[in-house]
């Protein structure tokens, strides 16, 4: 499962929205970086074998506008399509669900005062 695979699944939920990989572009007032995880979930182990699914840890940060309303909304908005998502989503080319154990914290403003918030996802993978 790749970073890559997972912006192309958002891509569709989300339409228009700009996602970037373990980046953003601090140029645009709206737009979502998205980042792998270092402190996820243990990897499962399998006995005797190896294990039918992974566990691929993401963070994401809403970088929306000036206002910190209009932030707060798109992050939960973003963090709903986690939520509302089914147990079985095509993602790449295999399936997953997801769990979104936080709310979107609010990390303040950059330097240009676009506010931004973070969350985190944890995607549970086929392998």
């Amino acid at each position: 499962m790749t970073i890559k695979q997972f912006i192309a699944w958002l891509k569709i939920k989300a339409p228009g929205v700009s996602f970037f990989n373990s980046c953003i572009d601090k140029n645009l007032a709206q737009c979502v970086g998205v980042y792998a995880r270092k402190n996820g979930p243990a990897q499962p182990q399998a006995v005797g074998g190896r294990s039918s699914y992974g566990i691929k840890a993401i963070t994401l940060l809403v970088h929306w506008t000036t206002n910190a309303d209009t932030c707060e909304i798109k992050a939960n908005e973003i963090l709903e399509l986690f939520r509302t998502a089914g147990t079985s989503e095509t993602i790449g080319t295999t399936t997953g669900y997801f769990l979104a154990p936080n709310d979107p914290i609010d990390v303040g403003t950059d330097d240009a005062g676009i506010f931004e918030k973070t969350f985190d996802v944890n995607l549970y993978y086929r392998k």
